[in-house]
């Protein structure tokens, strides 16, 4: 799909964390009317993941795509080592990756998406196919 089509007017997309978050603005950037669907109870979710690895041109695509609006954060590494026991390096592979925290990256997506497009606590179990129209199940109903 490029940015001129405009044959796809809807899409839920289930899971409301970063990949979720980061689809449902990318394609609100496009024209589509986006709903998410999270499993959990809470709307903002707290206290989940811990340490995160980006790759550098991926951290750089978010931003230069509008995903999100100030660059990442974090620790920048050019390489990883693997030590022995005593502390000498066994190996080492050239890198470009960035790490930060799960919850600094979550929360910046979190807050660009309207709580009205974010349905939490709506645990899909299935979709039902019908010509070229998709419909969503939940636990609460269609």
């Amino acid at each position: 799909m490029n940015d001129t089509d405009t044959s796809i007017r809807r899409a839920v997309i289930v899971g409301g964390s970063i990949g979720g978050l980061a689809a449902a603005i990318a394609l609100g950037r496009i024209g589509v009317d986006v709903t998410i669907l999270e499993r959990t109870e809470q709307i903002h979710l707290r206290g989940r993941g811990a340490g995160l690895s980006l790759d550098k041109a991926f951290a750089e695509a978010l931003l230069s795509d509008g995903i999100i609006d100030a660059p990442v954060g974090g620790v920048r590494i050019d390489a990883i080592r693997a030590l022995g026991r005593d502390g000498h390096t066994l190996g080492e592979q050239p890198t470009d990756r960035i790490f930060t925290a799960w919850g600094s990256v979550y929360r910046r997506l979190r807050e660009r998406v309207p709580d009205a497009l974010y349905r939490a606590g709506c645990e899909v179990h299935g979709f039902d196919i019908a010509g070229d129209r998709v419909s969503v199940l939940t636990r609460q109903g269609p």
